[in-house]
């Protein structure tokens, strides 16, 4: 009698422990599995800077995917400067937004590097100032952020900075469900200055392929692989985070780089590369670039669509929408294992 009375205690007890604290029933965990697009079915972006000086009329919707206004221009106390041509943004919003085309500000460009510097020097400033960002960002609406300090200094932290500052940005943008993206220069010199640790906090990169100034022409079609050899091949930048960077003006080392709409009004030819010792990139070349990117990476980025003109016959950017749809969205896969980028 006593084996058997302790015998039942201890099923009793047992009993007891199985039932669920006040009623609550014990949940299976649920497997959480990531669902980003892979690179085969993710859609090619096209991506295009407008500057803030253009007209907003200017941006031809249905040939981009996402519009990077140019620029926020950020000042050394990590504020944002007060500029009324940013108020452009509440109408490229509104006129994006039913073409299901992103909005992103781009920060900074050309000859803001000392800025950045000043802004970097303490922990403090650069919360600061992605407070500031995020406050523009939340005010128009925006889909996310174009970071461009155009450069880190040589030979001292700033790279490592540059880092600091771009996970600030990418927790704050990514936890509303918003994008970084960065510009970084196509040549290994300056390329160097962005380390590989920004690749798992920026989403995409805009590769500025153009600007060769060793070559007449600043941005020829064997400068293009060059760049994305260094990125995708070198650096083993992943090939969906990047963007292959084509130009709307030409260049010559005696005039201010004049627009692509310009060169034509002066009777340049639409096809052709050079007109009166001034060099830029023709449809035919564009439409070269377009399929070497569609071979090799996740898009294009276009620097600038004030540089294009208004006419469907002779718009760059009206020929490289034309040519991603002749050919699949995606052809990245096929790529992969390349040692050179072709």
């Amino acid at each position: 009698m006593k084996i058997r009375s302790f015998q039942l205690l201890l099923l009793l007890m047992s009993a007891i422990v199985a039932i669920p604290v006040s009623g609550q029933r014990t949940k299976k965990k649920k497997k959480i599995t990531q669902t980003t697009k892979s690179a085969a079915t993710a859609p090619f972006r096209i991506i295009g800077y407008f500057s803030n000086w253009g007209p907003v009329t200017k941006i031809k919707y249905d040939n981009i995917t996402c519009v990077n206004f140019a620029f926020l221009k950020p000042m050394p106390d990590g504020t944002i400067a007060n500029d009324k041509t940013y108020d452009k943004l509440y109408d490229i919003v509104a006129n994006a937004r039913p073409k299901k085309v992103k909005v992103i500000a781009a920060l900074g460009g050309q000859y803001t590097d000392k800025t950045f510097s000043k802004i970097a020097e303490s922990d403090a400033l650069m919360d600061k100032f992605v407070d500031n960002v995020m406050a523009i960002v939340d005010k128009y609406q925006l889909d996310g952020i174009d970071l461009d300090w155009e450069y880190p200094k040589f030979n001292s932290d700033e790279p490592q900075k540059l880092v600091q500052l771009a996970k600030k940005f990418s927790v704050r943008l990514h936890q509303k469900g918003k994008l970084l993206t960065m510009a970084v220069s196509g040549k290994p010199k300056w390329g160097a200055l962005a380390p590989d640790e920004l690749y798992p906090v920026v989403d995409y990169f805009n590769i500025m392929a153009y600007d060769d100034m060793e070559q007449a022409s600043h941005s020829s079609y064997d400068f293009a692989v060059n760049c994305l050899n260094y990125w995708i091949i070198d650096r083993k930048l992943p090939r969906e985070k990047a963007n292959l960077g084509l130009p709307t003006y030409g260049r010559n080392p005696k005039v201010v780089p004049p627009y692509y709409k310009d060169l034509i009004s002066k009777g340049a030819d639409p096809n052709a590369d050079s007109f009166n010792g001034v060099y830029y990139n023709g449809i035919n070349t564009i439409k070269k670039k377009v399929d070497l990117a569609m071979r090799n990476v996740g898009g294009i980025m276009i620097w600038e669509i004030n540089g294009d003109t208004d006419d469907d016959k002779t718009s760059l950017i009206r020929a490289m929408k034309e040519e991603t749809k002749s050919k699949p969205s995606s052809q990245i896969n096929k790529s992969k294992n390349m040692k050179v980028v072709q």
